[in-house]
């Protein structure tokens, strides 16, 4: 039975010592160049992490952009439904006063006729509104 503190040797391939080297009977030690080759490895890896740093900031970012897009996207949308609906409002009030027009009351109450039309334009403007709260 051995102790943690010696030493087990276990065949090692070429492949294997590479980047190490033996010392007689010690087993193998880092070689200067395995060094370096770990030193860039942490380099490397430092680097990887302020890159993915950076993204996960980009991504934390363009989530919150897109967030306020949608809300902007929202916003306008009910803006241009207001609006068509103002819009289709004042094509019924234009059909409706060309037909005004086009009337030719023989008794000359034309201006009574208006008055009526204008009324029931009215009237038909609040039923829109309020159908439209």
């Amino acid at each position: 039975m051995r102790t943690d503190n010696e030493l087990v040797e276990f065949p090692v391939t070429e492949k294997q010592k590479c980047g190490f080297e033996s010392t007689e009977g010690k087993g193998y030690q880092e070689t200067p160049d395995s060094q370096m080759d770990q030193e860039v490895l942490k380099a490397n890896l430092n680097g990887l992490e302020r890159k993915l740093l950076v993204l996960i900031n980009e991504h934390k970012s363009l989530k919150e952009e897109i967030k306020t897009l949608k809300n902007e996207n929202q916003e306008l949308k009910a803006a241009i439904k207001i609006r068509d609906e103002q819009i289709a409002g004042f094509h019924n009030q234009l059909k409706i006063t060309k037909i005004v027009d086009n009337l030719h009351p023989e008794d000359g109450s034309v201006s009574e006729l208006k008055k009526k039309v204008d009324e029931y334009i009215r009237e038909i403007d609040k039923c829109i509104a309020h159908l439209s709260r």
